[in-house]
């Protein structure tokens, strides 16, 4: 029925550090002794802590992964602003006519290429790829940049080797250096057909939609005929009337589509912004945990130690003395634990971006050093509140509660 007896003082790891002991305050020193003296408590604080700036990160991480989609795939990615898709019956005279309009003065520069669907056996579920061939590799790079993701390297178009999108990759297990088969692709979308086996080259960032790249010699390779160039990549001359431009472009007989870049990104964006508005809940739902869970641990660690801060007073510590020597140990153990949710929220954070990704969409695997340090203050920002909220408490601790026997 008694209380249990205090647990008694040990020699702690930093006394062993002769410097650095000598040169710690008297009430640091007690800070240091009492944080492993109560171990259960200590890991207790740290773990919930950490939980808790972890998600944080999450949050924080996410909402990263999220912008980087039609930030990086249109604005370092994707380099032209329409897309003109030809029918595949059309005449030279409508080609000729198409020509014209891409050499006019509103076009900066256009690309030609053959674009096809074909199909990956995945593990899952097959894969729709769509499969680029430019008729002018050199002039690939200016239209779409092909680099790898983590190192920043460009990636060029070599022999028959074809150069996968990163999504499709992870989807299909390859790497570069490995081999994929591609299925031509049946009226209703299913693989058909014995499949071509392709050597991957390479592995492109990308972020929306599976592609692969493949020069025109693999495609001979491989077909045993020529590619048909049916779309063309567009740049448009700066202040050039896109609108005007589409409708020409359409009154041209063989002429399917005309689709500019500008809308797709909206598109995105607004689908993304709606995204973006559910992590900011899970970020406010985070931080008002952190709170709680400060708030918790500093009115359980002061309960537990009322006599201590009654004997305190009694020996003549000021408030202030008093207020520190409590909440340097809350602030302590919340620094850990911050340092340790920073550490564990970025793998985190990437597995948790892995899982809500869809099958069309691969979201951003950076995470910007300003989501670690906002992790980390609004984690610390929350201790400090908690200190000023439960010093009134250690303030009406009654001195009397020193002289009160455990026997």
């Amino acid at each position: 029925m008694l209380p249990r007896v205090p647990k008694p003082g040990k020699r702690i790891f930093l006394e062993r550090i002769r410097p650095l002991w000598a040169r710690m305050s008297f009430s640091h020193k007690v800070t240091a002794r009492n944080l492993l003296r109560y171990k259960r408590r200590f890991f207790m604080a740290v773990a919930g802590v950490a939980g808790c700036t972890a998600l944080l990160m999450v949050g924080f991480g996410l909402r990263d992964g999220i912008g980087a989609v039609v930030e990086n795939q249109f604005g370092q990615l994707v380099n032209y602003d329409a897309a003109v898709r030809c029918d595949d019956d059309v005449t030279r005279e409508q080609r000729l006519a198409v020509a014209a309009v891409l050499e006019s003065d509103v076009v900066e520069d256009a690309l030609m290429v053959d674009d096809f669907n074909m199909v990956a056996a995945g593990a899952g579920e097959d894969l729709r790829i769509e499969v680029v061939v430019p008729q002018d590799a050199d002039a690939l790079p200016d239209f779409v940049t092909l680099r790898n993701r983590i190192t920043g390297e460009p990636l060029e178009l070599g022999g028959d080797e074809l150069v996968l999108s990163e999504k499709a990759s992870e989807m299909l297990g390859v790497d570069a250096g490995d081999e994929v088969v591609l299925f031509d692709e049946d009226d209703v979308g299913d693989a058909t057909g014995e499949g071509r086996a392709f050597r991957v080259g390479g592995i492109a960032e990308n972020y929306l939609g599976h592609y692969a790249y493949l020069l025109p010699q693999g495609y001979r390779a491989a077909f045993g005929d020529d590619p048909t160039f049916g779309l063309a990549y567009v740049k448009l001359a700066e202040g050039a009337n896109a609108e005007a431009f589409s409708d020409e472009l359409l009154g041209i007989d063989g002429v399917s589509t005309v689709s500019f870049v500008a809308d797709k990104v909206a598109t995105y964006q607004d689908m993304l912004d709606l995204m973006v508005s559910i992590i900011f809940v899970i970020i406010l739902l985070s931080a008002a945990l952190a709170f709680v869970v400060l708030y918790n641990l500093t009115n359980i660690n002061i309960a537990e130690r009322i006599r201590e801060i009654a004997t305190l007073k009694v020996l003549g510590f000021t408030r202030g003395e008093v207020g520190a020597y409590i909440f340097r140990e809350i602030i302590v153990m919340a620094l850990i634990g911050a340092i340790v949710g920073c550490v564990l929220g970025a793998p985190l954070t990437l597995y948790i971006a892995g899982a809500a990704e869809t099958p069309q969409m691969m979201f951003g695997r950076t995470i910007e050093p300003a989501s670690y340090i906002l992790s980390f203050l609004i984690t610390m920002a929350f201790s400090a509140i908690v200190a000023l909220t439960m010093r009134p408490k250690l303030n009406k601790v009654n001195m009397v509660e020193s002289l009160k026997s455990v026997e």
